[in-house]
């Protein structure tokens, strides 16, 4: 072979003995995006406990940008509001994250709870991404303290952002 030729890898400067086998690239899950999250918050916070139970066979979803962006900016809320202590309590916070994935029939359900100070609402820009997706959050104070953010993202939806 030439170096005009199309197979010719000066890097290896040996010929091809056949075809290569390129790796193909699948769309990660909503778990696989919801775990990836979970990590990089981890990273982030060490002094933050996380409890994780995603189901690992939720949907998979073409464009994984737009959810992964929302999932970040929730869980980042999360551990931020993981560490405020009570107000009404002298005890230090929890510092604790919890997150569940799963299938919910019609739905796919990402709950992040987290042990800080309750807080009342969710950033306007967190409803507006969850809305670009198809999908609705929901704030709810925990009875124990804390707050529960859930993402519902219709299974319609997600199906149809299969690749």
């Amino acid at each position: 072979m030439t170096a005009g030729d199309a197979f010719f890898s000066a890097a290896d400067g040996a010929e091809e003995s056949g075809p290569r086998i390129l790796p193909i690239w699948t769309a990660p899950t909503i778990g696989d995006l919801v775990a990836t999250a979970v990590a990089a918050a981890r990273r982030d916070a060490p002094a933050v406990r996380f409890d994780c139970d995603i189901d690992p066979q939720l949907a998979r979803c073409g464009d994984p940008q737009p959810l992964a962006g929302l999932l970040a900016a929730v869980m980042q809320q999360a551990v931020a509001a993981a560490v405020v202590p009570d107000p009404h309590s002298d005890l230090p916070p929890l510092c604790e994250v919890v997150v569940t994935a799963v299938d919910a029939g019609n739905a796919v359900e990402i709950e992040v709870a987290d042990s800080g100070a309750a807080r009342a609402v969710v950033a306007a820009d967190l409803e507006t991404m969850a809305a670009r997706l198809g999908g609705s959050i929901v704030v709810a104070a925990c009875p124990e303290g804390g707050t529960a953010i859930t993402l519902r993202l219709p299974r319609r939806r997600a199906r149809g952002m299969a690749a």
